[in-house]
């Protein structure tokens, strides 16, 4: 049977974090959602831009939404979860509109950004049960059950490192180097080729390839190439591709009220429904040294925060030092440049494109 991912009704409701990707590649624990379809169902998935009138012969999953369920219906059948429909299981050619049978699936769907964190520490732990790997190498110690912990190819300790899996699994990917001394609680997982140099890992933590980790750090997702090499602490945030996180850059995850945090999204105020939820960074954007980040905060692509006071809770794309001054788009593009050449990779005429297209739209 085909598989075929659909494009999201929401996709700008993930703001910053769908500029560079699809949400079906955005990682959204140990996996994306199109990896983690394809090895439930031992099939590459085919993304198609939305449901066709007439459905052929295949499982049609809507990309944001997260399932662990083999789904096996006997009929053609919609695929309905919480009241809303998130996909199709076809058995044999039919319009959509003539579908009698549903059934309701287990699962989760996401309908912002931040609600990745909500589910993180789950999404984790289920990743890891559904690649199925166990292996723990010397030079660790450890607590837990060592069945939770995965220890990649070329792992190297120059230090002393402890795995802590008794509140979740621990999955260290390949070529990834510890320096001095770090304590990871799962659940957890770190991208291949990562440094992590003397950093306080808390539970629900999963970091993309080549990012560099110090600190403490609970309940956030990093993507790839993301240098936080510094103390200071991040909480319950997501932060995109090629950021660069000055010296001491902290942020909020708790309102002193105690009341649910709220975040600007596409120019709207929404409650995250959550009490803890940190920041959303946009990819390629920087913080200077000291920075304070407020709760709930939402930064786009391509900012420089600086400065040392508590940060706004909004920044459009390109915002230099504050919300309302604009970053040069040549400068931002020579800097984004030079930052991806430290890591041996070439910027391409694509991104740059992209990156023109936000501006245009973001700042005029």
């Amino acid at each position: 049977m085909d598989l075929f991912i659909v494009k999201s009704k929401k996709v700008e409701s993930f703001y910053p974090l769908h500029f560079f990707r699809k949400i079906a590649d955005l990682r959204t624990g140990i996996l994306t959602n199109r990896k983690r379809y394809s090895a439930i169902y031992n099939a590459q998935p085919v993304f198609i831009d939305e449901i066709p009138e007439k459905l052929t012969k295949g499982l049609y999953f809507f990309e944001n939404f997260i399932n662990y369920e083999k789904i096996n219906a006997g009929d053609n059948t919609i695929l309905v979860n919480n009241g809303e429909i998130v996909g199709y299981y076809i058995i044999s050619p039919i319009r959509k509109d003539e579908i009698q049978e549903s059934v309701t699936v287990e699962g989760f769907k996401l309908n912002y950004g931040f609600d990745i964190i909500k589910f993180l520490p789950h999404t984790i732990l289920k990743d890891f049960k559904l690649l199925d790997k166990h292996r723990l190498t010397d030079g660790f110690d450890f607590s837990g059950n060592e069945k939770d912990i995965y220890i990649g190819e070329n792992v190297n300790i120059i230090g002393k490192t402890y795995l802590n899996a008794d509140s979740g699994p621990i999955y260290i990917d390949d070529d990834v180097t510890f320096k001095g001394v770090n304590f990871i609680e799962g659940p957890c997982y770190i991208g291949k080729s990562s440094i992590v140099d003397s950093a306080k890992i808390r539970p629900g933590c999963s970091f993309g390839k080549v990012n560099r980790i110090s600190g403490e750090i609970e309940h956030s997702l990093f993507l790839d190439y993301v240098n936080k090499h510094h103390d200071g602490f991040i909480g319950h945030s997501i932060v995109g591709d090629w950021v660069n996180l000055g010296a001491l850059t902290t942020n909020s995850d708790l309102k002193n009220n105690y009341h649910n945090v709220k975040m600007v999204i596409n120019g709207k105020t929404i409650d995250t429904g959550m009490l803890k939820m940190g920041t959303l960074i946009g990819d390629f954007s920087k913080t200077g040294i000291g920075t304070l980040i407020n709760t709930g905060t939402v930064m786009g692509i391509s900012c420089n925060i600086f400065g040392g006071n508590v940060t706004d809770k909004f920044y459009p794309s390109f915002s230099w030092g504050n919300s309302s001054t604009i970053y040069s788009f040549e400068k931002a593009i020579d800097t984004i440049r030079i930052t991806m050449g430290r890591r041996d990779v070439n910027l391409n005429d694509k991104t740059v494109e992209i990156l023109r297209n936000v501006y245009k739209k973001e700042r005029g």
